[in-house]
C-alpha cells in the first residue's frame, strides 16, 4: 500500500514545475504535505538533473564561500589608524619643533603651517577610520591624494636638491597607502557592508 501511495505522490509531484518543487522543499510545511513528499521531490529534482535541492545548495555555498574574517579595524588597517592618528602627527611635530631649534627661525613658515594642518586632517581621518564612520575610507584617500599634491607643490617651490629625496620618499609612501585603501579586502568589507 505504501508503494502505491509513494507512486501516486511521485506522479503528482512530477507534474509540478521545478520552481514549485523547490518552493515546497524550502517551505517544508508539514501540515500541508506528508513527510515522504520531501524525499520524493529531491529524487525528482535529481532525476531532472537540475541543481541539488535548495537546502543542500545552501550548505555547498557555505562550504565554498566561508564568511570573511577580514572585517574591522585590525591588521594593517589597525596599523594605518595608529599611523595616521599617533605616529605621523608625533613625527611631524618633532620634525617641525627641531627646525625651530635654530634661533634665527622664529615664525612658522607657510609650509610648516600647511604640514600641521594636514597632520590634523590626517589624524581626524584616522580617527574616523577607527570609529568605522561612513565614507571614512574615501576621506582618507582624498586626504592622501591632497598630500601628494602638496608634496609636489613644495618640492617645486623649494627646489632644494637635498629635499627631493625626502619628497620622493613621502610621495611613494603615500601612493602605497592609497593602493592599500583602494585594494584591501578588509577595508572593503569594513566600510562597504
Amino acid at each position: 500500500m505504501k508503494i502505491n501511495k509513494n507512486q501516486s505522490i511521485y506522479e503528482s509531484m512530477s507534474k509540478k514545475s521545478d520552481e514549485e518543487l523547490k518552493r515546497i522543499l524550502k517551505e517544508k510545511n508539514n501540515d500541508e504535505w506528508v513527510p515522504e513528499v520531501f524525499s520524493i521531490i529531491k529524487e525528482i529534482l535529481i532525476e531532472r538533473q537540475l541543481s541539488e535541492p535548495p537546502e543542500e545548495e545552501e550548505e555547498i555555498q557555505k562550504i565554498e564561500k566561508p564568511e570573511s574574517k577580514l572585517v574591522g579595524v585590525r591588521g594593517f588597517l589597525g596599523f594605518s589608524v595608529i599611523f595616521f592618528t599617533l605616529i605621523r602627527p608625533l613625527v611631524m611635530l618633532v620634525f617641525i619643533a627641531s627646525a625651530y631649534q635654530d634661533p634665527s627661525r622664529v615664525k612658522l613658515s607657510i609650509e610648516d603651517f600647511v604640514n600641521l594642518a594636514m597632520v590634523f586632517v590626517g589624524a581626524v581621518c584616522g580617527f574616523r577610520l577607527y570609529k568605522m564612520k561612513e565614507k571614512a575610507h574615501i576621506h582618507i584617500k582624498i586626504y592622501l591624494i591632497s598630500t601628494i599634491v602638496l608634496f609636489l607643490f613644495f618640492a617645486l617651490l623649494n627646489q632644494t636638491i637635498g629635499l627631493i629625496g625626502v619628497y620622493i620618499k613621502n610621495i611613494l609612501m603615500t601612493v602605497g597607502w592609497i593602493m592599500y585603501f583602494q585594494r584591501s579586502k578588509r577595508v572593503e568589507n569594513t566600510y562597504n557592508p
